[in-house]
């Protein structure tokens, strides 16, 4: 029952209007809308607050996640996130599960039901984003979906981090879960939680606790939803909702007819497939003309035995993430926002691959468009150089992972650099520092205590890094840099840091003159003294990635021969 690629984007479109629907709009007084819908965000805010403070990963706490509200029919409506790409993803396997489960008598859906999903290939991103979608039932009518979601830096794939630079398919990359019911009545199913607990046995607290905050939230939202329908009715919710859709799509039609007819075409290179030197692009071509804009992906490289490969659907969710930081940034975030775009993407591409590929870092991939539609949409957007904007710049992160006895891990480290990147520089002054994450442009950076509770790591620093963004007459902003000691692990092993190979070339590229950002090194010791250094209390300890390398007082220590073959001794 796998869904075709064409069936799932297919899924992002809205459903058609019901007769239900129709006759709730009817309902809603002068006034409803606007008063109602606010309502909503309201109790979206709350709902994804209360996430964060039941999530125990630095991605929620960070608020690298959302928290959507959806028609009975699985059309997303409204959202409260930090992150735009899973506007786009939420709703599909929910519309799957319409599909499929419904009205299965083995399965169904039911009040008190709740479905989980992270596979990519049912319209997710990757494996690593894992989502608890909600039906809210009042008096007996399904009238909404609840959504709510985030990463998890964990799926227990051949190498903690759950981004495996070099898998060659996906059954190199860890859990991915089609959508299962793992509730009903209200209640989670122990045996299907112990299941995912146990494929994500790297961190299994981390699995545990943050599966019951995307289930807390959700639920949150259902009761809020019910408590509307019990003041308004059920016709009332449905014609609310359905009106969202509509009032979105009609301003979105409005927006773009504004903006400049014509074809315009952007291309960028990245100097490296996985852990190896290669080469290979992304094109594109968007062709706008009157409220319709239609973006064409042919050219593309084809897919590569990496995991740098994503479905097409990914490249609708950072075209979106573009939007509506840009564009649509005042429009609702919802299903009707996104109707007036078109995506035309070659299947067997990088960015249309085959189901089983490996596509652990769909995510990059699907960034490169924060490379390619900046360029786009200030041709379609403005007729000269004034308010042209490149996004952000290029971010070094700091993932990997390793584990230990007790169930003692560190996964997915560099919670802080990877939501601090810098901002390219405007056309009339010098880009942000540490202005946001491209992929959650409403996520703040975790603080270093944060992730030294939460993780065996101490830092060195966490800072700026000298003239890393890129140079013009304004400069980029500079992102997030820092230093870390891992420790008290018996074996540390990279994840998609030992993974991924750069190259060369840089992707990203500047609106008017301006040159992109340093491609920075990181860098790694094994088996060092650090952690005795700072039983000594030694001052002069390395603030930066050439003091590690050139430095004389970092010692690297002999393999432990008793320790496991190959990998570094207790301190790292």
């Amino acid at each position: 029952m796998r869904p075709t690629k064409e069936e799932v984007m297919a899924f992002l479109k809205p459903e058609p209007v019901l007769d239900e629907e129709r006759i709730g709009m009817e309902t809603l007084a002068p006034g409803d809308y606007e008063i109602y819908s606010e309502r909503l965000n309201m109790i979206l805010a709350e709902c994804k607050e209360v996430f964060i403070r039941v999530g125990n990963s630095n991605w929620i706490v960070s608020g690298d996640s959302i928290v959507g509200i959806h028609t009975a029919q699985g059309d997303l409506v409204g959202a409260c996130l930090g992150t735009f790409i899973h506007s786009v993803t939420a709703q599909n396997p929910i519309k799957w599960i319409m599909r499929n489960f419904k009205d299965n008598p083995r399965v169904g859906v039911r009040e008190g039901d709740i479905f989980y999903a992270s596979e990519s290939t049912y319209g997710g991103i990757h494996n690593c984003d894992q989502l608890a979608l909600m039906p809210i039932f009042h008096e007996g009518e399904l009238i909404a979906w609840a959504s709510a979601g985030t990463h998890i830096a964990e799926t227990g794939a051949i190498l903690p981090g759950g981004m495996v630079g070099h898998a060659k398919s996906r059954y190199e990359e860890g859990m991915s879960l089609t959508p299962i019911k793992i509730a009903e009545n209200y209640q989670l199913k122990d045996d299907l939680v112990e299941m995912m607990v146990n494929f994500i046995s790297r961190a299994p607290r981390q699995q545990n606790l943050d599966l019951k905050a995307r289930v807390t939230a959700a639920d949150r939202l259902r009761v809020r939803i019910q408590q509307l329908a019990d003041q308004k009715g059920n016709g009332f919710v449905r014609g609310l909702l359905r009106r969202i859709l509509i009032v979105a799509e009609e301003g979105a039609r409005n927006r773009i007819s504004k903006w400049n007819d014509g074809v315009y075409r952007s291309v960028c290179f990245v100097g490296a497939v996985g852990g190896k030197p290669g080469l290979w692009r992304i094109f594109c071509t968007a062709t706008k003309k009157g409220d319709h804009i239609l973006f064409d992906y042919t050219g593309t490289s084809p897919e590569n035995d990496s995991a740098w490969n994503c479905m097409p659907w990914v490249m609708v969710c950072y075209a979106a993430l573009h939007m509506y930081s840009h564009g649509f940034h005042d429009l609702p975030v919802c299903a009707g926002t996104l109707v007036p775009t078109d995506y035309l993407i070659p299947d067997k591409t990088v960015i249309s691959a085959n189901w089983d590929a490996a596509i652990s870092h769909a995510p990059n991939v699907g960034e490169y468009n924060n490379v390619l539609l900046p360029k786009l949409f200030a041709c379609m957007m403005f007729s000269n150089e004034k308010d042209r904007l490149q996004i952000a710049a290029t971010i070094n992160g700091v993932p990997g992972g390793g584990g230990g006895g007790g169930g003692m891990m560190v996964g997915g480290g560099g919670g802080w650099t990877r939501n601090t990147m810098g901002q390219g520089g405007r056309v009339d002054m010098d880009g942000m520092d540490s202005a946001l994450f491209r992929s959650a442009v409403h996520a703040s950076g975790s603080d270093a205590e944060e992730a030294e509770v939460d993780q065996p790591t101490l830092h060195l620093w966490q800072k700026h890094r000298k003239d890393s963004p890129g140079h013009g007459e304004y400069r980029g902003g500079a992102s997030g840099y820092t230093g870390n000691i891992v420790y008290g692990l018996p074996y540390l092993k990279g994840g998609s840091a030992r993974g991924y190979v750069r190259g060369r070339m840089v992707a990203g590229q500047g609106l008017f003159g301006g040159y992109p950002s340093v491609d920075t090194p990181g860098v790694a010791t094994n088996r060092s003294n650090l952690m005795e250094l700072l039983g000594k209390g030694e001052k002069n300890l390395p603030m930066s990635s050439e003091e590690v390398l050139t430095g004389n007082v970092i010692q690297e220590y002999p393999e432990d021969p008793d320790g496991p073959q190959g990998l570094p001794a207790e301190t790292t």
